[in-house]
């Protein structure tokens, strides 16, 4: 039996997806759940599951936690440590910007608008990316594009033989 796509026909594939992408792309930005570090300025209550409200005496040398540099502030019993305002963790927001190529927008208020994943409701955009960020897209809290919030409604991964993209519907947020 005879394969319909060779190797030659899926390196051709990727390539100019690749290159489509690179040539009509723009951007949005793909905001995901915080990541929560135990802050290193101040004294961890385990009881509590917060900040005890002393300085971390061996904290002495500033540290990089997610591209921040944070730098020992020691603070009076009194007061609330001055990193992480006395929670104990420190909670910083992760953002990706992702290139994406196609954008299909659904125009009217009926689900008449046909898509390679099913009807668009009003409010829906479809936008087509490289499958490697599907993972940013899947795990999103929302997504900002071009000023406007929207939410994930479904991702799905697209090819020949294997996936080179990923199609997603996104809802504008009310």
């Amino acid at each position: 039996m005879k394969k319909f796509v060779t190797s030659e026909h899926q390196r051709l594939f990727d390539t100019s997806i690749k290159q489509l992408l690179k040539d009509l792309n723009t951007k949005i930005e793909v905001h995901m759940p915080p990541t929560v570090t135990r802050c290193p300025n101040c004294l961890w209550d385990d009881a509590k599951k917060t900040s005890s409200g002393s300085f971390n005496p061996k904290f002495i040398t500033p540290i990089v936690i997610n591209g921040v540099t944070i730098s020992p502030k020691s603070f009076s019993k009194a007061l609330r440590c001055p990193v992480c305002s006395g929670k104990g963790n420190i909670e910083q927001e992760v953002k990706k910007v992702i290139p994406y190529m196609t954008e299909t927008i659904s125009t009217t208020s009926e689900n008449t608008d046909l898509t390679p994943i099913g009807l668009l409701e009003s409010g829906e955009i479809v936008v087509k990316t490289l499958a490697k960020y599907y993972r940013y897209l899947e795990g999103s809290v929302f997504i900002m594009k071009d000023g406007i919030r929207y939410t994930k409604r479904v991702a799905i991964k697209d090819g020949l033989k294997k996936p080179i993209v990923c199609i997603s519907v996104l809802r504008r947020d009310k």
